[in-house]
């Protein structure tokens, strides 16, 4: 067996620490909080990877596996984990139900893992702290549907929603090394913390749904619309663009404008 290896970055005074693993056992019982165990399903060598920021109430975990899984356990008391697959090499199985490119595991409170993966499977979970997860859900007045997501343990995302928070998270790890995130600042921190949670829960809020629907709620404009004007104040030295202020709120480009009609009567770009 090849020894397990140990990289630590040293992102501008940040560590995100990344172990390699040939043991599936080990892999299972390396996720603090997590009770579970893994088993694999097919012959072969195998390779496994797990990754992880922690921040205030929030930990960002990527996990590799090159061969499919069957993981079983329980997920983090007074958490909720919602993860989805930035890479596979095919279909799975959780809770029964098949797990694609367009599925979100939905775990809450200690809900049981009952997951069979496919082969070459690169995962994106957040867990999060169950009232900082209530706080953000009600911002976004979602509730409804993810008390139905909490009792099926998943959900379904519309493809292009998917593929906005796919591209979204895998340009977390660039920024922070290039510097455009700086977690060394308690502040930044918690702007990141919460644009990580948000735009897990905006995917969650855009289910059953074809595309991303406009917002009805005068609530959830002025939410949107002080989000992107923060974003936008705090970003004044910079050259950003209006994907780069979509993009850190997780909206699409018609639904800023939309709000921004809504709540200030002009577009984002004459803002």
């Amino acid at each position: 067996m090849e020894p397990i290896e140990t990289f630590q970055y040293k992102l501008d005074h940040y560590p995100i620490q990344t172990r390699r693993l040939t043991d599936v056992d080990e892999q299972a019982g390396s996720l603090s909080g997590w009770r579970q165990e893994y088993q694999q399903l097919s012959a072969g060598n195998y390779i496994g990877a797990l990754s992880s920021i922690v921040l205030p109430d929030v930990k960002l975990i990527f996990e590799s596996s090159n061969r499919p899984l069957y993981q079983h356990g329980d997920a983090p008391k007074d958490s909720v984990v919602l993860a989805f697959a930035l890479d596979a090499g095919g279909d799975g199985w959780v809770s029964g139900k098949k797990f694609d490119s367009n599925t979100m595991v939905v775990l809450a409170n200690g809900h049981e893992l009952d997951f069979r993966t496919p082969p070459d499977l690169t995962v994106a979970a957040l867990a999060i702290d169950a009232k900082t997860f209530d706080h953000h859900l009600h911002l976004f007045d979602i509730s409804t549907p993810f008390d139905i997501v909490v009792k099926n343990r998943f959900a379904v995302i519309p493809p292009s929603i998917c593929a906005m928070l796919r591209g979204y998270i895998r340009s977390v790890i660039p920024d922070i090394q290039n510097g455009d995130i700086n977690l060394s600042h308690s502040t930044s921190k918690l702007v990141f913390r919460d644009a990580l949670v948000n735009s897990f829960i905006q995917a969650l809020g855009a289910l059953n749904t074809a595309n991303q629907k406009l917002p009805r709620s005068a609530h959830l404009h002025h939410q949107i619309v002080d989000k992107a004007v923060e974003y936008m104040r705090s970003n004044l030295d910079y050259s950003i663009s209006i994907i780069d202020v979509c993009t850190s709120i997780f909206v699409e480009q018609r639904v800023l404008n939309y709000c921004f009609q809504e709540v200030l009567g002009l577009s984002p770009i004459s803002y």
